[in-house]
């Protein structure tokens, strides 16, 4: 868990998407009050590590032109965030070598790591929009990918601070939840749940007409939201709604994203995000969603 103070850990190497995490992470660390991170990785040229004997004046030279650039991406996101965001704390960290893990490794003890969903490319040797998936699986705190068309749509309309999350299992609910309704309360904005049908519900009663199953329909929201209830009790001044679906969740998500600030998901095991919500649609919910996704992992 992050202490008091902890930062907002950004990735960031001048693509488009990177600027789109770096001005939600300024936007979040106001209404947070933490301060941030930017984290620029480079990795020298394909096959020589820095320190290498593969020629002293060669590794010289790389040694150099990766410096003179993390210097030129940082003192830009430093610029950016004097212009957004001068009240924000803003701290530089440019590092050499693969970038999946050493935001990992920068975000322990952090309160969320913030990623473009896709860099700037490795025939560039900037790795991160690459990495957005492993460090969504690895990382120990909250991770946070944005799309920079996402974050231009959400700076166009009205500030909602609608929160959608998508809860799959039991596992799923207090921590997708708990981060859903502090974010709304953060924003004084509302949380309005996803949750895909147990489908066993529907085939008991196969004969059933269209009132039958609407009865069952009701029935099953009713039960799934008095089991959220304990949850939504952390702030009683956040309304949550549910809406249960049929069938993959993932075009519900991505619709319900259009109007939405963050789009709240767990990770569960080995898959960076739990199989019933995104398996087959991580793609349709990654590069379709109309907000950041946050991807919320146990306490670990």
């Amino acid at each position: 868990m992050a202490e008091a103070g902890s930062p907002i850990v950004v990735g960031f190497d001048g693509s488009p998407d990177s600027v789109g995490a770096l001005d939600w992470a300024l936007a979040e660390a106001r209404l947070r009050g933490a301060p941030v991170t930017v984290c620029h990785v480079d990795q020298p040229s394909a096959g020589r590590e820095p320190g290498t004997q593969d020629g002293a004046a060669g590794t010289r030279d790389d040694a150099q032109a990766l410096a003179a650039r993390a210097d030129a991406v940082l003192a830009e996101s430093r610029r950016r965030a004097a212009r957004l965001a001068a009240d924000v704390e803003v701290r530089s960290e440019p590092a050499v070598g693969d970038a999946a893990e050493i935001l990992v490794q920068a975000a322990h003890g952090a309160e969320l790591l913030v990623v473009g969903a896709r860099g700037a490319g490795a025939g560039q040797g900037r790795l991160l929009g690459r990495v957005s998936a492993h460090v969504a699986q690895h990382a120990r705190c909250p991770v946070v990918v944005v799309r920079d068309g996402a974050v231009r749509l959400r700076d166009s309309a009205a500030n909602r601070g609608r929160i959608v999350a998508g809860v799959d299992g039991p596992a799923d609910r207090g921590k997708v939840l708990s981060f859903a309704i502090q974010e709304a309360a953060r924003r004084g904005g509302t949380v309005h749940v996803v949750h895909a049908l147990d489908e066993a519900v529907l085939q008991a009663a196969p004969y059933a007409g269209e009132s039958e199953l609407h009865r069952l329909h009701q029935a099953a929201q009713e039960a799934f939201s008095a089991q959220l209830a304990p949850h939504a009790g952390q702030h009683p001044d956040v309304a949550v709604s549910v809406k249960l679906i049929r069938g993959g969740p993932g075009p519900a998500l991505v619709e319900a994203s259009a109007d939405a600030d963050l789009l709240v998901l767990g990770a569960r095991g080995q898959d960076p995000i739990g199989t019933a919500l995104l398996g087959s649609t991580d793609q349709t919910v990654l590069y379709h969603a109309a907000c950041p996704l946050v991807i919320v992992h146990d306490e670990r």
